[in-house]
């Protein structure tokens, strides 16, 4: 009887210590996964006015100074309206940091407003390499 009560003691004991671990509380994963930037970081897009938003050399010298910024998730030039929109996230940079950046490039851009954005998943499943790729999905 002693033993079935001991292993009855140890095992409740080994099962209350286990329920945070299964919660999730002291999961590495889970903890990561918290921490990660597209479930706690907020992503913004600032729209500039560059006038040679058209010119191809100018995208490129904006895109290039761009990807060297952190934070910065895209860039995109939309040469019909005249604008160039980056969206990044918000702990790692600030669109005055950005309007620094592309000032250096465009010194008569002008940031004309900071909105939200939504920032899509990507979609891997067509993929060819989505077995061995490190991007988080």
């Amino acid at each position: 009887m002693f033993p079935k009560c001991l292993a009855l003691v140890v095992l409740s004991t080994l099962v209350l210590a286990a329920t945070p671990v299964l919660a999730g509380d002291g999961c590495p994963s889970a903890k990561a996964a918290a921490e990660s930037p597209s479930v706690q970081s907020v992503h913004e897009t600032a729209i500039f006015s560059v006038p040679q938003v058209a010119d191809e050399a100018t995208v490129k010298s904006l895109t290039m100074a761009l990807a060297k910024q952190e934070g910065v998730i895209s860039a995109k030039a939309n040469s019909e309206g005249g604008t160039f929109q980056i969206t990044f996230v918000t702990g790692k940079t600030n669109a005055e940091t950005l309007a620094k950046a592309v000032a250096e490039v465009a010194p008569e851009s002008k940031l004309e407003k900071v909105e939200p954005a939504t920032v899509a998943k990507h979609d891997c499943s067509k993929c060819p390499s989505k077995a061995s790729c490190s991007k988080t999905k």
